[in-house]
């Protein structure tokens, strides 16, 4: 079980070395003037992981926020299937775990549930 578990943060830290990769190449390429980094980052230390690792020119970076409620987020999460679906608990921490704290002289924009800006 304990080989198991050293494989598991091992593919845990090449896919992340990927998508840090991915986003410096993008950047320094300029691929596009728009890069969209689509994942989770919930609390300061997650999203200060990922802003550590990153050269951004112009320290140009605006956070897009979802405010979705917990029972919308349960509800959509019921309709999802196989590895997309996402245990309640889970569901339920991250909600509460969410955190804007290090982001108050940053460019933020707000999406409700309904994908309106707001």
């Amino acid at each position: 079980m304990q080989y198991l578990s050293s494989i598991r943060k091992l593919t845990e830290i090449e896919v992340f070395e990927k998508f840090i990769n991915t986003i410096q190449e993008s950047i320094d390429n300029e691929i596009d003037n728009n890069i969209f980094i689509d994942a989770t980052h919930l609390s300061e230390s997650s999203r200060n992981k990922l802003l550590s690792r990153i050269n951004i020119r112009d320290n140009k970076i605006t956070f897009v926020n979802f405010e979705v409620p917990l029972e919308i987020a349960l509800e959509r999460n019921e309709k999802r299937t196989g590895r997309a679906f996402v245990p309640r608990g889970q569901i339920r921490r991250m909600f509460f775990q969410k955190d804007l704290i290090g982001l108050t002289n940053k460019t933020i924009i707000t999406i409700n549930e309904r994908g309106e800006q707001m």
